[in-house]
């Protein structure tokens, strides 16, 4: 089972915290991570509707998301998803957690310019890296990962902040 797991540059502002929304219509984000997972599904011949079902399972994506910190803790938000929080000192050392599908190990680091966090198991993980920029913009790649598919599926999103969005 995939799950969303976030990854968070920090800019020279400090600490990213605030709101960010699509920079972009929820179509062509749609639109392209269809293509990716089309693109991945194709390698199974026969069975890639079936492939197709189970990959788009995992291609998850959120219109919003909300970054903040407190001095013993970090969190975000996707959507209207339940908050992620992590207590610093687990930063750096793998841990499991369950987020309501079973264990799923989960790393997360933090360095004077990136959180990464890392969410996986024996199927495969996920990962995302969210860079912000200091102009309010917010670039999200994302990768998936499975020793059964041929190559990892990736995308990018963009975000603005929600108070430059133009909503």
């Amino acid at each position: 089972m995939w799950l969303l797991g976030v990854v968070v540059s920090a800019w020279a502002g400090g600490e990213p915290s605030g709101q960010w929304v699509l920079a972009e219509s929820p179509e062509a984000v749609q639109t392209r991570i269809d293509a990716a997972v089309d693109e991945a599904a194709s390698a199974f011949g026969l069975f890639r509707g079936i492939a197709r079902g189970r990959i788009a399972r995992g291609a998850t994506w959120c219109t919003a998301y909300a970054f903040g910190h407190e001095p013993a803790a970090i969190g975000w938000q996707c959507d209207d998803k339940p908050r992620f929080e992590l207590p610093r000192e687990d930063l750096g050392r793998p841990f499991v957690r369950d987020y309501g599908t079973g264990p799923i190990e989960t790393t997360v680091t933090w360095s004077p310019d990136a959180v990464t966090a890392r969410f996986g198991g024996a199927e495969g993980g996920r990962s995302q890296v969210f860079r912000f920029a200091p102009d309010g913009t917010l670039t999200l790649d994302v990768a998936i990962e499975s020793p059964r598919l041929p190559a990892p599926i990736r995308w990018t999103i963009a975000y603005r902040r929600a108070d430059t969005a133009g909503t």
